[in-house]
């Protein structure tokens, strides 16, 4: 009897040990799941690129310790084993970069630490790597963000796109605003060559209109010419009539020359065809050749413009006029001689120009084959 009991008492005590061991389990994987939990908020991604001095220096090296390779892809492998390390290239045949690699650590000290284990690192072979949190995404914490990954690259292409499209958009709106401004600027420049030619026919008809009022007058400046001529005074009542008339004649050409009118053509001045009408030429050897003898009607001008021609008597002076041509000939020879050695000289100057040039863009090509050998 006591032997069974102790048989029938026996299994309840075995099952107290299994249920232990169940309930330590659960409690176990709820507490690794707590740390991964736990290390998942805090685990960040880091960016690790390897930089080599030159293309020639992990060959080199690889040359010298074959095995070299062999531990830096074991340790690689270790570390991706463990999920410590996401990804990683080589890129060996490219000058300088010579490897990436995207690892997990909860701080950038714990990075540097996992890099200073590489055996490329501690060989010498990587003289410099650049170490840097990976922010593109965010903060990528487990495997169970890996869909928050997708979507956020599916995103980034989306928004490159739209980008893409952005920028279509913008060089044809540039195209069309440079096609306006053309316009604009073509327009503004047409008005402003109105404005100058508006004020310059306005000017013109303004002088017009003065000339024309002041031409009907001319006739009464003539009167008062021949009158002083023909009027020699005797007495002291002539003589003070005709100061008086002169008075008057003063008064009236002062207020002619208020509105811009003003007496061309005087004795001794050379003939110009522009404010003279020569009437006569007399042979003469006491006056220069072509110089004005005498005025015979006064000319006036308004504001620059001639509106009547002084009429006007020229000396002929053979021998006056064998001297101008031989200084007018002289003359134009020597600015003859002075634009071609202008012309020589910017010659020399555009060739020696071109000839620099020419020795620099050489040594430059020079350079640059050197560079390039090298």
């Amino acid at each position: 009897a006591e032997e069974e009991e102790t048989a029938t008492a026996e299994p309840p005590a075995a099952e107290a040990p299994a249920e232990e061991e169940e309930k330590a389990a659960a409690e176990a994987e709820a507490g690794e799941e707590e740390v991964l939990a736990e290390e998942a908020k805090t685990t960040k991604l880091f960016a690790v690129i390897e930089m080599a001095e030159n293309a020639e220096t992990i060959p080199a090296a690889l040359e010298k310790s074959p095995e070299l390779k062999e531990k830096q892809e074991a340790y690689l492998k270790d570390l991706m084993d463990k999920k410590l390390v996401v990804s990683s290239g080589s890129f060996e045949t490219q000058e300088a970069l010579t490897g990436i690699w995207v690892l997990k650590a909860d701080s950038l000290e714990a990075a540097l630490k996992i890099r200073d284990n590489s055996p490329y690192w501690t060989a010498g072979v990587i003289p410099n790597t650049i170490v840097r949190q990976w922010n593109a995404v965010g903060d990528l914490v487990s495997d169970t963000t890996a869909h928050q990954v997708e979507a956020a690259l599916q995103e980034l292409e989306s928004l490159k796109e739209i980008r893409d499209q952005q920028a279509a958009k913008a060089e044809t709106y540039a195209a069309q605003v440079s096609k306006v401004q053309d316009a604009y600027v073509r327009v503004m420049d047409d008005f402003d060559t109105y404005k100058k030619r508006s004020a310059k026919e306005m000017e013109i008809a303004r002088i017009d209109g003065k000339g024309a009022a002041l031409r009907k007058l001319l006739p009464l400046i003539d009167s008062f010419f021949i009158a002083f001529d023909a009027v020699q005074p005797q007495t002291d009542g002539e003589r003070i009539i005709d100061e008086s008339y002169k008075a008057l004649y003063d008064q009236m050409i002062d207020i002619f020359k208020t509105e811009g009118l003003e007496e061309v053509g005087e004795e001794g001045e050379p003939f110009d065809a522009d404010k003279h009408q020569a009437v006569e030429s007399i042979l003469t050897e006491e006056h220069p050749h072509m110089a004005v003898m005498q005025v015979i009607r006064a000319g006036f001008r308004i504001d620059g413009r001639v509106i009547r021609p002084a009429f006007v008597t020229i000396a002929n002076n053979p021998a006056d006029e064998a001297r101008q041509i031989a200084e007018a000939a002289e003359a134009r020879a020597k600015a003859e001689a002075e634009a071609a050695a202008a012309a020589e000289a910017a010659a020399a100057e555009a060739a020696a120009a071109e000839a620099g040039a020419a020795a620099e863009k050489e040594a430059a090509e020079s350079q640059a084959d050197g560079e390039e050998s090298k």
